[in-house]
Formats: C-alpha cells, sequence, structure tokens
C-alpha cells in the first residue's frame, strides 16, 4: 500500500515471540497509549528504552533528535499478538 504507507521504522524489533510477562508490558503500554496518547509521560518514558544510558548524558542533542519523532505519536495496536 505506497498510497498509504510513506515509511516504516522498527525499532528494537526481534524475531522471537514475547514471553507472557513482556506480552502483558506491551499491551499496558499499548492501552495507556490508546487513553493518553504517545506524546508527553508515555513518550517521555519510552526514551530511555530507546537510548543507552551513556549517550543520554553525553550527547543531549541525540536524546532531543529522538523526541521530536517519539512525541509526534506512535501507532500502538494492543490487538497484536
Amino acid at each position: 500500500m505506497p498510497q498509504r504507507v510513506a515509511g516504516l521504522l522498527l525499532v528494537d524489533t526481534k524475531a522471537v515471540a514475547d514471553n507472557d510477562e513482556q506480552r502483558a508490558h506491551r499491551l499496558k503500554v499499548a492501552d495507556r497509549a490508546e487513553r493518553e496518547g504517545t506524546g508527553g509521560r508515555l513518550a517521555e518514558s519510552t526514551l530511555p528504552n530507546l537510548l543507552e544510558a551513556r549517550r543520554t548524558k553525553r550527547r543531549p542533542e541525540v536524546v532531543a533528535s529522538v523526541r521530536v519523532p517519539v512525541r509526534a505519536g506512535t501507532t500502538w495496536s494492543s490487538t497484536s499478538t
């Protein structure tokens, strides 16, 4: 569907399925995103998972460049398996 999707970014993906605990956490985050939106607190709480701790302290410009698209919103699906 190139007319509907301009691009796709897969971040921190893996080939194996989540275990029960990981799936429950993912669904909890997705529910929160649907209730509150993906900006604000949810976006800020996601940043540490996207960047290594050393980089966030030494390279604030990297954090800023990641913060913009994260705060702009991400599509979440609570029905994914």
